[in-house]
């Protein structure tokens, strides 16, 4: 018998042995190809760079060379970062604006200067600062308190018209109401032009605003006091008075916080957000431009607690493309929808792997995608004494996956050894360890199901003629020492593999 060739059909008794060193060869192939990878180096997958600053509500922009700019809250004040080049490690300006600034919402002006809205808390007040420079520098920028009535200001979303003038919506926390301002000039310094939408009940927070194609705020938020989704689109720039659509197109269970919002090509709303109910990220397409028909709403990622910080952007086919916050494993994670609506094809990532960490990594997410549509995310990075800027090697944010099991190898050895929830310490060179014959990504009951229903269909049937309904996927020998450590199938399916496919329950591909 030849050994990884196609040799004749062997005997039964020796059947076992040759998938034994088929699963072999598998392993020599991929050790070798480990070897010979073509691209070992760092600089040849996803990139983290870390800035010793304490970071929180993180914005991300992209200048036109790509290069990240983020605002940012930290403990001496507003903070504006500016990279020297598109990795972050070289010639980065990171200016201290010396106001408390939170809810930071960043934008680009035609010169590439930067206009950041934020809730300055000590004063309760909406803040504009408009920069003079690409980096903020030099303390000589232009301020403005543009909302000063009550505590106002939270939960601020920012976008510039035409003109370059401010565009923001916010929460009006003193009577718990939305508010939009439309500035009359790119420095909020006149003409401002003040409204509250949407009064009804406790409404305006997690606010996030685009402008559609007429220059007329789009608005998603939160309401409170029935924890729905809400969305605002008005009908003039200033949403005056009359004729704006205010509808709710999510209402199942408590929904609608992190929102972020994106308008496709076509006009039509996109948002994701958090469903608190069942601790699902979910996202919505609206299907036509003021989300009243035709919506489509889809749960991408469902394993564990997920979609917190949630920020999306849309790619050059409409395609979704999210960061958010995996709480379950206090892991960044990055999300590639396959299609516009979410429903297949998606790519999830979990790129930090920073594995000495055992401190979240991946809070207040800030989306952007380069010029070669590649993700760049800005984020807290071990519990706020660090802005992590992440960028991704392709459009799915890809790791290594040496075993070619569906699981990267940083999501394969993600916990610590003996740890069976969460997955257990698998090995990222072992393609059988992960034991998921559903294929899903997620170990859960229909996995042991899959595996029951195969009960008694080994490789060959007792006349030693091949078996058609035999199928390896639910096949694997155990390895040990922990229960969950597998080996390739054995050509016999029987209660071991029961067994295996129990031991590997919520050892999830997150």
């Amino acid at each position: 018998m030849k050994v990884c060739s196609s040799s004749p059909r062997v005997r039964f008794a020796w059947r076992s042995y040759a998938v034994l060193l088929a699963g072999l060869c598998v392993l020599l192939w991929l050790s070798n190809t480990a070897e010979a990878n073509p691209c070992p180096d760092a600089s040849c997958g996803n990139l983290t760079t870390v800035i010793p600053v304490g970071a929180q509500y993180m914005s991300l922009a992209l200048d036109d060379n790509d290069r990240p700019v983020v605002a940012y809250a930290a403990a001496s004040g507003l903070g504006l970062l500016h990279c020297g080049n598109p990795a972050c490690s070289d010639g980065n300006t990171n200016s201290t604006l010396g106001m408390d600034g939170q809810y930071t919402s960043l934008r680009l002006d035609g010169a590439g200067f930067p206009v950041i809205a934020y809730y300055s808390a000590s004063g309760g007040d909406l803040s504009v600062v408009h920069c003079n420079d690409q980096s903020c520098a030099g303390g000589d920028e232009s301020l403005s308190s543009p909302d000063v009535e009550g505590d106002v200001g939270r939960y601020s979303s920012l976008a510039l018209d035409a003109a370059g003038r401010p565009v923001m919506g916010y929460l009006d926390s003193t009577n718990s109401d939305l508010k939009v301002l439309h500035c009359g000039d790119p420095n909020c310094a006149s003409g401002n032009s003040i409204v509250s939408p949407d009064t009804a009940g406790f409404v305006g927070e997690w606010t996030s605003l685009e402008l559609d194609g007429a220059g007329n705020p789009v608005v998603a938020y939160h309401d409170d006091a029935s924890n729905d989704l809400k969305l605002l689109h008005c009908n003039d720039p200033n949403c005056g008075s009359g004729g704006d659509s205010i509808v709710t197109p999510d209402s199942d269970g408590d929904v609608g916080s992190y929102t972020s919002l994106e308008i496709d090509s076509a006009g039509r709303p996109v948002v994701s957000y958090r469903d608190v109910s069942h601790f699902d990220l979910r996202v919505l397409r609206c299907g036509n431009a003021t989300c009243t028909s035709g919506n489509a709403i889809s749960a991408p990622d469902y394993g564990g607690a997920v979609g917190s910080f949630s920020s999306l952007t849309l790619d050059s086919v409409n395609n979704p493309v999210l960061s958010y916050w995996d709480a379950s494993h206090s892991r960044l994670k990055v999300l590639h929808c396959g299609d516009p609506v979410c429903s297949a094809g998606n790519a999830v990532a979990a790129p930090d792997d920073d594995l000495s960490s055992t401190a979240p990594l991946g809070q207040f997410t800030s989306i952007a995608l380069d010029s070669s549509e590649r993700p760049v995310v800005a984020y807290t990075r071990t519990s706020g004494v660090g802005l992590g800027i992440l960028r991704c090697i392709d459009d799915d944010c890809a790791a290594d996956d040496l075993d070619g099991d569906g699981c990267q190898d940083v999501q394969e050895i993600m916990t610590a050894p003996g740890t069976e929830v969460g997955g257990g310490l698998r090995d990222p060179k072992n393609p059988w360890d992960y034991f998921n014959p559903t294929g899903d990504g997620q170990n859960r009951l229909d996995d042991i199901l899959a595996v029951v229903a195969q009960y008694g269909e080994d490789e060959t049937l007792p006349s030693d003629v091949p078996n058609p309904a035999y199928t390896s996927s639910t096949d694997r020998t155990y390895l040990g020492p922990d229960p969950w450590n597998l080996g390739p199938p054995n050509g016999r399916q029987n209660v071991a593999d029961i067994i295996a496919a129990r031991n590997s329950f919520i050892h999830d591909c997150f």
